[in-house]
């Protein structure tokens, strides 16, 4: 306490410190056992905490503020939703009490998990933000209580993401239906969903993991305005190819697929995105060990004339996790599997892939890219 009494004495006797703040963190220690248990700030920690965010409208560059592990403070909320540089606000595992009145909030993303909080408290909280959010990401399971609800609209929301839900999204209808620009909805691991009747005509990317597009309920329409589905999960030994007959049925004119898997399903999901009548655009996001390349489980039970879709880019990012010797391997996949000496399983339309290298600890910049692309039929190969 002496500490922070100290650190905050230095914004008064040095103002010029508040210009430098840009983020801002108030994290409550874990106490074993005590997950589910409301944990309230001691009162002088609150004085000290008001006493920070008081100054918050004095810290131009101010653009996230993360509560942990704590009982929010409808002061606290109210100070941060002054802030008019405040973007994100993240509350992990924190309690949200019923909140009477709060001022319009410039908040942009939203990050909520929380525990033991009363749907109708929600609601009410996102009604004072909703205004502005451009994301919003649900984590761990809500408890939402049945029967209708009076959730906002989010006039602005162009992103709404379930992350970590291993029970059932009830109001997601509701909620897509209320964020008419929503632009990707995103339903992490083992979700579950029902009564998914209508998507935003806004709505042009969807990240789904397999078990989750296998079990959940999209309705009896299809939705014919979805170009882009990302499969965040895929295992090729799981039913194999049963979630293709509902992607091809639910939606139809797909043109762009991503598809998160380990490298022994390589073969198989370039061949089962070939059954896919309009996508031209592929894309395997790649982890796990480097590619033997003796590896053909699926590949038997096909045969490149049967898939008849017009793919025509293939990408292919892979992390090597510190083993570069498998990088060549993934040339020979490409030279004699993917494109192979007359039509390889690429199929006939293809005319680019390109491979992308990265390692864990810089996968916003690539180790190396190598690409294939077709010039008057033939094959020429680039390194970068």
């Amino acid at each position: 306490m002496w500490y922070i009494k100290q650190r905050l004495s230095a914004f008064d006797e040095h103002p010029s410190l508040l210009p430098r703040i840009s983020e801002i963190e108030v994290e409550m220690k874990r106490i074993p056992y005590s997950d589910h248990i409301r944990r309230e700030l001691q009162p002088r920690t609150t004085l000290i905490v008001s006493a920070i965010l008081q100054k918050a409208s004095h810290m131009p560059r101010l653009h996230t503020a993360r509560f942990s592990g704590v009982t929010m403070k409808q002061e606290h909320l109210a100070l941060l939703f002054q802030s008019n540089n405040l973007q994100t606000l993240i509350l992990y595992q924190c309690y949200l009490p019923r909140l009477v009145r709060l001022p319009p909030s410039s908040i942009r993303h939203l990050t909520l998990s929380l525990i033991q909080s009363e749907w109708q408290c929600i609601e009410s909280f996102l009604g004072h933000c909703s205004a502005n959010l451009e994301a919003l990401d649900f984590v761990g399971h809500l408890s939402q209580e049945p029967g209708s609800t009076r959730l906002p609209l989010f006039p602005k929301l162009r992103k709404l993401k379930f992350t970590e839900n291993s029970g059932s999204i009830s109001h997601l209808d509701t909620l897509t239906s209320l964020a008419p620009q929503l632009e990707h909805l995103e339903l992490e691991e083992r979700n579950r969903f029902h009564g998914l009747s209508a998507l935003p005509a806004s709505l042009n990317r969807l990240s789904i993991s397999q078990w989750t597009i296998e079990t959940g309920d999209f309705g009896t329409r299809p939705f014919v305005q979805l170009l882009h589905l990302h499969l965040t999960f895929y295992n090729h030994d799981s039913r194999r190819g049963f979630v293709i007959p509902i992607i091809h049925n639910t939606f139809p004119n797909l043109t762009r697929l991503h598809v998160d898997i380990d490298d022994h399903s390589c073969n198989f999901v370039l061949l089962l995105a070939r059954t896919l009548p309009n996508v031209t655009w592929l894309k395997l996001g790649i982890s796990g060990a480097p590619l033997s390349l003796n590896y053909d489980y699926d590949t038997s039970l096909y045969t490149a004339e049967t898939h008849g879709g017009p793919l025509a880019s293939l990408h292919v990012n892979m992390v090597l996790n510190g083993e570069k010797h498998g990088m060549e391997l993934y040339k020979k996949w490409v030279i004699h599997t993917v494109l192979g000496p007359t039509v390889g399983l690429g199929g006939p339309h293809l005319q680019e892939v390109e491979v992308e290298f990265l390692t864990p600890d810089t996968s916003a910049v690539p180790v190396a890219l190598w690409c294939w692309k077709q010039v008057e039929k033939e094959w020429v190969f680039n390194q970068y």
